[in-house]
């Protein structure tokens, strides 16, 4: 399986811890076209504009063997991603707030970008961040981070894309389909 060409960045940010369209010229189908994925196990759902690539990659990292879980639809030099995983560690021992505190830098640093807004938010029951991160050549990271304590697990939903693209109607509505059961 060809990996995307995101992979290698979502992998950064998910090691690191221990994230489009919105132009009217997008050439994205309207929002009522979008088709609505869900992740294999289950866990994770969101509005694509188009049907995404679905993969699983289990990369080594300090902390163990991590099993990515990643849904990606490119368009251009914009994407819309989420991606999930279980850190193999035990939850009593995990600390969310700095997990979470983790995952907003890394993004960052992985993109050699800076952040611009990073906000404390909650949804589906777990804790969370809302971050936007401007990167090189114009780029920027739109995404809401979150951690199910529990597990522990992390759970991102991102846009990547030109500032205008990630400000658009487009990025909100991706965003804001994201769920987490």
């Amino acid at each position: 399986m060809q990996r995307s060409r995101w992979f290698p960045v979502i992998v950064v940010l998910l090691v690191v811890v221990g994230g489009l369209c919105g132009c009217g010229k997008s050439g994205l189908p309207p929002q009522s076209e979008w088709v609505k994925v869900t992740s294999d196990d289950g866990r994770v759902a969101a509005l694509f504009p188009g049907q995404p690539k679905l993969q699983t990659e289990t990369v080594d990292s300090p902390i163990g063997k991590l099993e990515i879980k990643l849904t990606i639809y490119e368009s251009g030099s914009n994407a819309f991603l989420t991606n999930h995983m279980t850190y193999p560690l035990d939850p009593s021992q995990y600390d969310v707030a700095a997990g979470l505190a983790g995952a907003a830098k890394g993004a960052a640093q992985n993109v050699k970008g800076t952040i611009l807004d990073d906000d404390d938010i909650e949804a589906f029951g777990f804790p969370g961040k809302s971050v936007l991160i401007s990167a090189p050549r114009g780029a920027f990271v739109r995404g809401r981070i979150f951690i199910d304590p529990a597990g522990p697990t992390l759970f991102q939903a991102q846009v990547v894309g030109t500032r205008a693209a990630i400000d658009g109607p487009d990025t909100a509505a991706f965003l804001d389909s994201f769920s987490i059961k």
